[in-house]
């Protein structure tokens, strides 16, 4: 019974740990979403479908939408900025890739942030679409 006892102390000790280290890699900025998880979180906005479709659909088929890793949640934090999973979206053709958009995914909360190139900063996706109404 006194072995039973101490193994289920140190089963509690153990999951208890886990969770501590759990909370504190969140905090130290370690990200919980991983960089495919974030890229497809953007890949499925309405209006990122929508543009790579109207991409797609160009004649001459010599065009397509690109994704491209620009910074990682250490980066981000190295730079004293929220630790994110930032994305650049372009039109890759033959010799060049022109700028569509970037977007941001924080790494701890999953909250998508899309960069408002007149300010250049991000906002939040709400503001970014009003943004987009009003031009």
């Amino acid at each position: 019974m006194k072995t039973l006892s101490m193994m289920l102390l140190a089963a509690v000790g153990v999951a208890g740990c886990a969770k501590v280290e759990a909370e504190n890699s969140s905090r130290q900025g370690k990200p919980t979403i991983g960089r495919e998880d974030a890229m497809q979180m953007i890949w499925r906005l309405p209006e990122v479908v929508a543009w790579s479709q109207k991409v797609k659909g160009q004649p001459g088929g010599n065009v397509r939408p690109v994704c491209k890793l620009e910074r990682t949640p250490t980066d981000c934090e190295a730079a004293g900025e929220r630790p994110a999973w930032r994305f650049y979206f372009g039109v890759a053709a033959a010799k060049q890739t022109v700028l569509w958009n970037r977007f941001e995914v924080d790494s701890a909360t999953g909250e998508i942030r899309a960069w408002d190139h007149v300010d250049d900063s991000y906002v939040t996706l709400v503001e970014w679409r009003r943004g987009r109404r009003d031009m």
